[in-house]
């Protein structure tokens, strides 16, 4: 999956390069400008380290600016809005998921991450803490400052690899037919008592 994801985005990474991705619009909330430099920072002394940023959005121009200032153009690949089906493959074949957001509610990427396998690094935001446990499935950084985010990121690495197994069974709470029984169960006592 990685040989054929990495042509078809055009990159000449190594296939046994550390390969974090980040999935999200390039905006304020989901502080894109965090992502870089905790990333930056984790990345030093570790050359085969990159990172994969799916989306777009206003903050892009910046984000760019930011790439060449701290130097990471070489270790990082903006490949903009991809198909679902694309992102799915790119969660699956990733070493590491980082979320930077400044706030969440239930972040759908993390959910993806988890269930394909994936461990998650996350700024703690939202229902993140309720899904990302650490040491087990990833890690959560307490504040919003790069070298928390660099220090996930590190521990993560130093982790060896997480069992995806675990990563799915923490957010198997979270099928499809896990959260809409009880919607369904509703509808169906609506109906029997209005029929």
């Amino acid at each position: 999956i990685r040989a054929a994801l990495f042509a078809e985005a055009g990159l000449g990474w190594g296939l046994d390069d550390t390969v974090c991705v980040f999935v999200g619009r390039l905006d304020h909330q989901k502080n894109p400008q965090l992502l870089l430099q905790g990333f930056a920072q984790a990345a030093r002394g570790r050359d085969t380290m990159r990172l994969l940023v799916v989306g777009d959005g206003v903050l892009r121009p910046q984000v760019e600016g930011l790439l060449d200032e701290l130097g990471l153009r070489e270790r990082v690949a903006l490949l903009g809005v991809r198909p679902r089906e694309q992102v799915a493959k790119f969660l699956r074949c990733a070493d590491l998921k980082v979320l930077s957001s400044a706030y969440e509610g239930m972040p759908r990427c993390v959910v993806e991450a988890l269930g394909s396998g994936t461990p998650v690094v996350a700024t703690r935001v939202g229902e993140v803490p309720r899904l990302v446990k650490d040491g087990r499935n990833g890690y959560v950084v307490d504040t919003d400052s790069p070298a928390a985010l660099a220090a996930g990121l590190e521990a993560a690495l130093s982790h060896g690899p997480f069992d995806p197994q675990a990563c799915a069974e923490s957010v198997s709470e979270f099928t499809p037919a896990a959260v809409l029984a009880p919607v369904f169960a509703t509808y169906r006592r609506l109906a029997t008592r209005n029929g």
